[in-house]
């Protein structure tokens, strides 16, 4: 009875001083929204993805002990599907840096704790614009080339849609169907009244 209770005990406290966190719906909004997070996305029946698991432990240690610079979480895709769909997801596992929760670099290299720890201090130590990105551009200023704006506004406008998407997928259905027709209400008024606005009556 003894050894159960320390054997439970035990179970406990190293579930507890795991350094790599297990990301769910409300820990991802509250902890990965802000500083920068190393996030393993995997599925629970993946092999590769068992198998990176003491790794990623590992390094989640490393980075744990270096005062919390880097911080890393577990997101289980079957889980949460629209917290991951705005990543694209080709695979399993997916290692991403995300900072201020947004995408800035994916992992390729060997899946080893050498090569894991090489790619985030070397990421990080790049200036957060690397040259030949695209530049802001001043007030009123037009961009130079029209199809990069273009382009940019398309990747723009895809962003948003993926977070409208995962936003509504988070969503009680009683309050998504609730949004959905108030959308419609107002796009019909709207249209009402761009008609009023650019009909003329007619002379008798």
């Amino acid at each position: 009875m003894l050894r159960l209770l320390l054997l439970i005990v035990a179970s406990a406290l190293a579930l507890a001083f795991q350094e790599a966190h297990e990301l769910d719906v409300q820990s991802y909004h509250d902890k990965v929204r802000t500083g920068v997070w190393l996030v393993k996305i995997y599925a629970p029946w993946c092999a590769h993805c068992k198998k990176l698991a003491p790794v990623f432990e590992k390094v989640a240690a490393h980075y744990h002990r270096r005062s919390g610079e880097v911080q890393c979480g577990r997101l289980d895709a079957t889980a949460h599907p629209g917290l991951v769909a705005p990543f694209a997801i080709k695979g399993y596992p997916t290692l991403l840096l995300l900072r201020g929760g947004e995408k800035f670099a994916e992992f390729k290299g060997p899946r080893t704790f050498d090569a894991l720890t090489e790619f985030v201090d070397r990421t990080l130590s790049q200036p957060p614009t690397a040259p030949g990105a695209p530049r802001a551009h001043a007030p009123g200023a037009k961009p130079a080339g029209g199809s990069g704006s273009s382009r940019l506004s398309r990747e723009s406008m895809k962003k948003r849609l993926a977070r409208l998407g995962q936003s509504l997928a988070e969503l009680e259905p009683l309050h998504a169907g609730l949004i959905a027709l108030g959308t419609v209400c107002a796009m019909g008024l709207g249209l009402l009244l761009l008609l009023c606005a650019t009909t003329t009556a007619s002379p008798r």
